[in-house]
């Protein structure tokens, strides 16, 4: 796949874009040429070479006639629909203008129809943003990416008086995307610069693996203590970094059976750490496919995504073999890792426990695709969650949001907003424990074969029956590949899981073998890189993996999922509402809840290092990031950073793996084994 990579140490702003995408390689001339299907006339690129503090790019500035237009969404859309331009570049310009609109009209408190464009609704922006996208598209960009965004800091002065930076439509813009602000005392992003940016990029973090072969540097217009450029690199993925298969850390948010609510985390799994610690190619990992959350989602650079459900039409069921399953078996309550697929062919990772009633919380995982490396019977898909991270899933959000609104909603319970797809639109309802005795009563291929010894041998390891056990991820939705795709266990039970995780035991067994010592090092190199851990706090989190190994020459990962009996909240039942930030200490009282996703830890003696004092009044530390599940014992004394949040008006969380703090972490009691 053909990806690009945006870095945005210097902020972001439309003609940075263009520039860099022409310092690329973009031809000028072909830009301009598709450019003119918009039918505007009375302006002119300019296009040069300049020097940003020894360092060279382009600045492009698009010089018009025009002065003081203002001009309403309809406007703009009426230009771009009437284009000739293709599909995909009007889809995705107008998600931008959209979401341009959406912000103006929150930020002054006026309906989207009444907003006034002006510098934004100027023809100059409409050739950035409309540049920008056919750029991507010209270029064969697949799908983009970004660093985290610095925003600079300070105050501007504008016509409200002096606000701070980044400003009200900038900041509303960059809801859900990494930001930082540093000893710049300017504004770096622009609003058309954070539109694009929002509207492209299917993650935000350290740069994919990929094979880079066209690098630009877009120039901004001012001086500033720093190069004032915008890199992006293009170039092709490598093996590890979009084709991963299940998820390997297998976190995704999930909202727990009671406290858990629900995500605007990311869910199962993280990072580009994959499963992190075998980085075999061969395995399509880099970073699994299970989950979550830690996401990376879609709004594929300039290409709009509905091209990409070729085949399918909106509200056309996908065809199948036989009565297809719309929801768990009677009786049966929704469970995390449950997959689900919707009438247009997408399909969904259910994540956590609770879930309106008439909905299911999850997260967009495959999409249709005739190129796509998945497939089950006539049908392709690709995996849409390439890394994992809360910021990656704000990309599926996204692209929902702008293609399938239905499957985005507010929810009022949990106070996020999230992906749930409504009861109504499930085409099939996936059962992971019917799904594996169907594999165990006759297995198709290699990876099935494989997957009926590896449930014999656990069965006879912790003394479990098959039916503790099912699958999920690619072999859930038969869409795997055994040339590459893993074997993902799920183990039903909290006793039943801390069974396994015991007779497993932190070294693994001769038949369960844990990654290599070079491996292991590998993985808490990269984990230490893209989270706030020491390369020792990793190395600890690294021994405590006992879920992670091979059977055999086959990649495993295990997953402890609750009984219907250990669901005990319904929905409703409590409510939850955020309360800023905190980072404490605090000992950890019980762990037993631990093994599953979201983790919980009930915590005493916490002390407040940052924060609101309310903090104190925590009893418990809830994550849903799947690098911080099962990670010490009762009495261990462990730092934690992230969200506060009020049960039914109590502050009683501090929930790691939220959007707000960057996902949160909590720091491993180094030295007290494990």
């Amino acid at each position: 796949m053909r990806i690009a990579y945006l870095d945005c140490f210097a902020g972001i702003s439309g003609n940075m874009v263009l520039g860099a995408l022409l310092d690329a390689g973009l031809s000028l001339e072909r830009l301009e040429a598709e450019l003119a299907r918009l039918g505007l006339d009375g302006y002119r690129i300019v296009a040069g070479e300049v020097r940003r503090k020894g360092l060279r790019g382009i600045h492009v500035e698009v010089e018009t006639e025009e002065q003081g237009v203002a001009r309403h969404l309809h406007d703009i859309e009426e230009i771009i629909e009437g284009s000739g331009l293709p599909a995909p570049v009007q889809a995705r310009s107008l998600s931008i203008f959209r979401r341009l609109a959406e912000a103006e009209a929150r930020v002054h408190g006026t309906p989207v129809d009444h907003v006034h464009f002006h510098e934004v609704g100027a023809l100059d922006a409409i050739v950035d943003v409309v540049g920008a996208v056919t750029g991507f598209w010209l270029l064969g960009v697949e799908r983009a990416y970004a660093s985290h965004v610095h925003v600079g800091r300070g105050t501007i002065t504008c016509a409200h008086g002096v606000i701070p930076v980044p400003a009200p439509a900038t900041a509303e813009l960059l809801k859900g995307v990494p930001i930082y602000g540093r000893d710049v005392e300017a504004e770096l992003v622009t609003p058309t610069g954070a539109a694009i940016l929002a509207s492209l990029a299917a993650g935000f973090g350290p740069g994919p693996a990929m094979r880079v072969d066209q690098i630009g540097y877009g120039a901004g217009t001012r001086e500033l203590p720093l190069p004032n450029l915008l890199r992006i690199s293009i170039g092709e993925t490598l093996g590890g970094a979009e084709d991963g298969e299940e998820a390997a850390e297998a976190g995704h948010g999930g909202h727990g059976h009671h406290d858990h609510h629900g995500h605007e985390h990311g869910g199962h799994g993280h990072g580009e750490h994959g499963h992190g610690e075998h980085g075999h190619a061969a395995h399509e990992h880099g970073g699994h496919d299970h989950a979550g959350h830690e996401h990376a989602g879609h709004e594929h650079g300039a290409h709009g995504h509905q091209e990409d459900t070729a085949g399918v039409d909106p509200g056309e069921e996908a065809p199948y073999a036989g009565e297809a399953a719309q929801g768990p078996a009677a009786g049966e309550k929704p469970k995390d890792r449950d997959f689900l697929q919707t009438r247009e062919g997408m399909l969904f990772c259910v994540t956590g426990y609770l879930h309106p009633p008439d909905r299911y919380t999850a997260y967009l995982k495959y999409t249709p695709d005739p190129g796509g490396k998945w497939r089950d019977g006539e049908r392709a898909y690709r995996r849409e969650l390439a890394h994992y991270h809360v910021s990656t899933v704000a990309g599926t959000l996204r692209y929902l949001e702008a293609n399938y609104p239905h499957y985005v909603s507010d929810c009022p319970v949990r106070d996020i907003r999230f992906s749930m797809v409504p009861r109504d639109c499930v085409a099939r309802y996936f059962r992971p424990r019917e799904r594996l005795q169907e594999i165990l009563a006759g297995p198709r291929d290699a990876l099935e074969e494989e997957t009926c010894a590896l449930v014999d041998y656990i069965a006879g390891l912790a003394g479990l029956s098959a039916h503790d056990m099912g699958v999920t991820g690619s072999l859930l939705t038969a869409t795997h590949n055994p040339d590459f795709s893993d074997i993902d266990l799920l183990v039903y039970g909290r006793a039943e899981a801390a069974l396994l995780r015991d007779r497993l035991g932190p070294e693994g067994t001769d038949e369960f073998r844990r990654p290599s010592a070079e491996e292991r090092a590998g993985w808490c190199a990269r984990v230490a890189e893209h989270h706030p851990l020491s390369v020792d706090e990793a190395a600890y989190l690294a021994r405590r993996r006992w879920n992670y190994g091979y059977f055999g020459p086959r990649y495993v990962s295990i997953h402890a999922i609750r009984r219907d009996e250990e669901i005990d909240e319904e929905y409703g039942q409590r409510t939850y509402r955020a309360r800023g930030l905190a980072r404490l200490r605090a000992v950890l009282a019980d762990v037993s809840e631990a093994l599953f996703l979201p983790a919980i830890y009930r915590v005493e003696g916490v002390e407040v290092l940052e924060g609101d004092a309310e903090a104190a009044g925590v009893r418990a530390i809830v994550s849903h990031e799947g690098l911080y599940c099962d990670v010490a014992e009762p009495g261990a004394t462990v730092e934690a950073y992230g969200k506060l949040e009020a049960v039914n008006g109590r502050v009683d969380h501090l929930v790691v793996g939220a959007m707000e703090g960057a996902g949160g972490y909590i720091k491993p009691p180094l030295g007290t084994g494990g």
